[in-house]
């Protein structure tokens, strides 16, 4: 979405306004945001009409939407902030490849303990996806006792921070550089 805004110049012009750099970068990161919960949203759909049974519950399925609009807000935040830093469409959409590796070297598709590979148990280890995935799996897989939801509740605010604030400063040097 940003890159469309970028290229017909309009997020320019809209930066020269005097609305907030916040306020005009967060447009576009919720709505980023927004499509990563209908994407959830559909998979649980279809889980369900799979036979997902999610031991917590209506609370359980509330808690992973909810994870599921944090990590998309911090992607959107890292996404916007990256478009505006190079002002090139295609290399913001280029650096968005950073998120496979973290998907791939995290605990997306095999748990932690079932990890064998050294290398690769730490790379999950201090991958910030693994920690979002466990909180999801443990909350519909296990339940609430035995979980660690806060820590991805604690990773996501610390990405949502970062990312967010990077796409602000961004757009606030956007805008000095002209």
């Amino acid at each position: 979405m940003v890159s469309i805004l970028l290229e017909n110049g309009y997020f320019s012009r809209l930066l020269l306004t005097p609305a907030s750099r916040l306020a005009i970068v967060l447009g576009p990161i919720i709505a980023g945001m927004l499509q990563l919960l209908a994407q959830t949203i559909l998979i649980l759909l279809i889980g369900f009409i799979m036979g997902l049974k999610v031991v917590t519950g209506f609370g359980g399925v509330v808690v992973v939407l909810l994870l599921a609009v944090g990590w998309g807000l911090a992607f959107a935040g890292y996404s916007v902030g990256f478009a505006l830093r190079t002002k090139n469409a295609q290399a913001a959409q280029a650096g968005t490849f950073i998120f496979f590796p973290l998907l791939f070297l995290s605990t997306t598709f095999v748990p932690f303990e079932l990890i064998e590979a050294s290398w690769l148990k730490t790379a999950a280890f201090i991958n910030p996806t693994t920690y979002v995935f466990e909180g999801m799996r443990a909350v519909m897989i296990n339940g609430w006792g035995d979980s660690d939801i806060w820590k991805a509740f604690i990773v996501i605010i610390l990405f949502c921070t970062a990312t967010i604030s990077f796409a602000a400063v961004s757009a606030r040097q956007a805008v000095s550089r002209g």
